[in-house]
């Protein structure tokens, strides 16, 4: 360093005011300022390390219980080739025996099997029922329909599912093979198929999910599938032929018989012509002393909708689904308590009744509806709830559902 340099750096260091010394009140405060902001510290990385170990046992929790999907293809002679199909396996599948009880869920047109756990989040809907004891492990399976509707017009495939799809089920997997042990549901198209199949098979199916079925008592708007899609008309669109399929065609003959399909049937308010249809379907099934529930939330034809309507669903239709041995009044992965769900008030709400509570019409879960005495005819209510598609919906509690008058 240069001598001037030096020179500046010493004057400047001459002319600097001495630091005075600290009173000993005032290290007192200083050391407890330190301390304090150490013990903040301290716990906030406690509270993160607390934070961080409980969601790692959650994620080990969640990947205990967690099944698997697999991909399987059955040959089928009545479409004359392969039929790819998924099926959902609970997580504790390998370990047990079973038998498992089975749903059946039918997609939308044009859609895929996998829509329901890559859109409607199916997997993790079912694995949060199962764990909370909401509903029993469950297999499900889940078939591929391309835009076919589930009627034998292009393709034979109604007839495929029900003499080789669910053959080679009960065949390949630990499920029953009692109506008790079989529930169905879909979506859309998948919603006219179920409720075609409940209606012509009430001895194979217990109970049924409909989530905004396309099930158009008269005709299909202009703008539906159903009209292009060429199962109804050759190539296009006749009228005779969709009635002849649709459910108004099947309705004596499916109150004619002895067994009785509890439905939930549930829609978007946004969604105005399946919303108005799955009202209608609702009001013929009260009308006709036949279970029934029916959900309406906001929003239209999305699968937001039918993700905030899953959860409710799959606690309706599962509740029937009961374990070979079980009481006629047992529903798999029911509480004891006797709950039953009353009367739906005017806001939608679900509110829990105890089953000693007067009731108009008890349903009990295998679908045997007992009237009381005294209880009047059922009217054409139906019940709403304007909720936004992503919130929770309302909890049902098992076995038995309380069906207003």
């Amino acid at each position: 360093m240069k001598p001037d340099a030096v020179r500046r750096t010493l004057q400047r260091v001459s002319r600097a005011r001495p630091r005075r010394p600290l009173s000993r009140i005032a290290r007192i405060a200083r050391i407890a300022r330190i301390a304090r902001i150490a013990r903040i510290a301290g716990i906030a990385w406690m509270g993160l390390a607390t934070a961080l170990a409980c969601q790692t046992a959650r994620a080990e929790i969640v990947a205990a219980q967690t099944g698997t999907v697999v991909g399987h293809i059955v040959h089928s002679t009545a479409m004359g080739r392969d039929w790819r199909y998924l099926v959902y396996l609970p997580a504790d599948y390998e370990a047990n025996g079973g038998p498992y009880p089975v749903l059946y869920l039918l997609h939308g047109n044009n859609g895929d099997a996998s829509d329901w756990f890559s859109a409607g989040r199916l997997q993790a809907s079912v694995e949060r029922l199962i764990a909370s004891g909401a509903i029993p492990p469950v297999v499900i399976v889940l078939p591929q329909g391309g835009t076919d509707w589930y009627v034998d017009r292009k393709e034979a495939i109604e007839t495929a599912f029900f003499n080789e799809l669910v053959p080679e089920v009960e065949r390949r997997f630990h499920v029953g093979g009692q109506r008790r042990m079989r529930a169905i549901g879909g979506v859309s198209m998948g919603g006219f198929g179920a409720l075609r199949y409940a209606m012509g098979h009430p001895d194979m199916f217990c109970s049924a999910m409909l989530l905004s079925p396309a099930i158009y008592a008269v005709d299909p708007p202009t703008t539906s599938a159903a009209r292009y899609v060429g199962v109804f008309g050759d190539p296009g669109y006749d009228p005779a032929i969709w009635r002849r399929l649709n459910y108004p065609a099947h309705w004596e003959m499916f109150l004619s018989r002895a067994r009785k399909v509890p439905m939930f049937v549930a829609s978007g308010d946004d969604d105005l012509t399946i919303q108005a249809e799955a009202s209608l379907l609702y009001t013929r099934l009260r009308r006709a002393d036949q279970p029934a529930a029916l959900r309406i939330i906001g929003g239209g034809h999305t699968w937001d909708v039918w993700r905030a309507l899953l959860d409710e669903g799959l606690r309706y239709t599962l509740a029937c689904l009961r374990p070979p041995g079980s009481g006629p009044g047992h529903a798999a992965g029911a509480s004891a308590s006797g709950m039953a769900l009353a009367a739906r008030p005017a806001s939608g709400v679900a509110t829990p009744a105890a089953a000693s509570a007067p009731s108009p019409q008890t349903v009990n879960p295998a679908g045997a509806a007992t009237p009381s005495a005294g209880s009047s005819s059922l009217l054409p209510t139906r019940s709403t709830a304007h909720d936004p598609p992503g919130s929770p919906p309302a909890a049902l509690p098992p076995p038995a559902y309380r069906i207003r008058p």
